[in-house]
């Protein structure tokens, strides 16, 4: 749809489906705030978004329902430092961050709990859907109880 578009910082998605590379090769995009409509992100839906640094998917209290974060949705996204997976997470593709600056990625955080979290559908390990090569880590450290989640817009 937006494929390309130069000069768009913000976006406000209403929408049940953010399609395949939607919102691709957007070198503008700096935020994105979806509505309580949205389910999926399709693949590659934000590939290549250079300025995109942070994505907060929102908790369910706010009206978060994302479920399906399909691979490589956030591919490319090289300045992204902060994001925050939804509790209403049911799937999450492959390699969802590739080529992304793993270096300066500061926060991963789920927006539920660690039970919540293991009901999630994942690849088998950590690396297979970020995308990262060297940060291997157990997200229930992450998930909402933890020291990690109250600080990561502080990170």
């Amino acid at each position: 749809i937006f494929d390309g578009c130069e000069g768009i910082k913000t976006l406000d998605i209403r929408a049940e489906v953010i399609g395949e590379e939607s919102f691709a090769n957007m070198p503008s995009l700096e935020t994105f705030t979806v509505s309580s409509d949205v389910k999926t992100i399709k693949k590659r839906a934000f590939e290549n978004c250079t300025k995109l640094k942070l994505v907060d998917l929102k908790e369910a209290d706010d009206g978060a329902s994302v479920e399906t974060i399909e691979d490589e949705a956030f591919k490319g996204c090289t300045s992204l430092e902060k994001f925050r997976l939804p509790a209403t997470l049911k799937k999450l593709g492959n390699r969802i961050f590739l080529d992304c600056n793993e270096d300066g990625f500061k926060a991963l955080v789920f927006g539920g709990t660690q039970a919540e979290w293991n009901k999630v559908e994942v690849s088998k390990s950590y690396k297979e859907w970020t995308g990262f090569k060297r940060k291997n880590i157990g997200m229930w450290d992450y998930c909402k109880n933890g020291d990690y989640y109250r600080n990561w817009k502080n990170n």
